[in-house]
């Protein structure tokens, strides 16, 4: 029973990686041709769910080496995508952030988003091999599972806990 729920979170995390990642796209594409506004205020909203998606997604990898491990299982054109995806992130959300860190909010924007597609497609990766291409006893998908579910019930806290004051910052400026 636990074996069967365990392949349904696999599954449900899966549609959420894909639909955070659209909804990523969308708005990063959304702030490049020039859209302000309420959408582009989401940005670092979307991130923080990318983030926390992309550790429960991370934590199903099997020993933490993907590379080994889930990312032969995956066709080349998924490999090839999330390579291509997440270069073009880091190298956009790096630009961005050394760039234009002092201007306004349509480039912070742009760099959350860039961080977004940047955090995403790896773990999509990982929950694809875990789902469809690495054939896994009812056990080991359950630990692995107990993992993803620990790892995503931490990000949240974290931000609950900085959003309530609890955890200091330097100099006292939050």
């Amino acid at each position: 029973m636990l074996g069967y729920f365990a392949r349904v979170y696999v599954r449900c995390l899966f549609a959420i990686e894909i639909l955070l990642l659209g909804s990523t796209v969308a708005l990063h594409v959304y702030i490049l041709l020039g859209g302000t506004g309420a959408p582009a205020d989401l940005a670092q909203s979307l991130t923080n769910c990318a983030f926390t998606a992309a550790a429960a997604a991370t934590a199903l990898a099997k020993e933490r080496n993907v590379w080994r491990n889930e990312w032969k299982s995956c066709p080349m054109w998924l490999r090839v995508a999330a390579l291509a995806v997440t270069v073009y992130g880091f190298v956009v959300g790096f630009f961005q952030m050394a760039a234009f860190s002092e201007t306004g909010h349509a480039e912070a924007a742009l760099a959350w988003t860039a961080g977004a597609l940047f955090l995403q497609c790896i773990p999509i990766c990982i929950v694809y091999a875990v789902g469809r291409g690495c054939p896994l006893s009812e056990s080991e998908l359950v630990r692995r599972v107990r993992n993803s579910l620990i790892a995503a019930a931490i990000w949240p806290g974290v931000l609950t806990a900085e959003s309530l004051g609890w955890i200091p910052h330097r100099g006292g400026v939050r």
